[in-house]
């Protein structure tokens, strides 16, 4: 299968996810206090927006290049891989908020432990699939 539309599901997906988050943590009526929420976004900011970054430097790299090439192609494996990691991700930081919502996680430290634990064990495998489809952010080094 053409590699590009795994790129472009999973460009949308942090693009909705990064931006859910904010809107969820800080729009939503829910259960968080003022500083539970800057809590909150502090916890997850950090990661998704690397991710975010590394999503819209391939967008403004790539807008005249066609996403969907035919001569370049992922296997199977590499698809439902990226998917799944992609999806556990997102849908498990939300699912943590939702929880902290509902009363199920009873403490605003349970919710950071909880999304802490998100970003270790799923990051890493998250981060891989980030890199390999968008590439690595460049980090310019000033003159000094």
């Amino acid at each position: 299968m053409p590699r590009g539309y795994l790129v472009i599901f999973t460009a949308l997906i942090i693009l909705f996810g990064h931006i859910g988050f904010s809107a969820y943590i800080f729009a939503g009526s829910n259960r968080l206090t003022y500083d539970e929420r800057i809590d909150t976004m502090l916890v997850i900011a950090p990661l998704t927006a690397a991710y975010f970054m590394s999503v819209t430097i391939f967008v403004i790299k790539n807008q005249r290049n066609e996403i969907v090439v035919k001569s370049d192609q992922a296997n199977l494996l590499f698809y439902i891989f990226s998917v799944v990691i992609v999806l556990v991700f997102i849908i498990s930081i939300f699912w943590l908020l939702r929880s902290y919502e509902d009363g199920s996680i009873s403490s605003i430290t349970s919710l950071k432990r909880g999304i802490g634990a998100v970003e270790t064990i799923v990051g890493a495998g998250f981060a891989l699939i980030m890199e390999t489809l968008f590439g690595a952010v460049e980090r310019k080094n000033e003159p000094r």
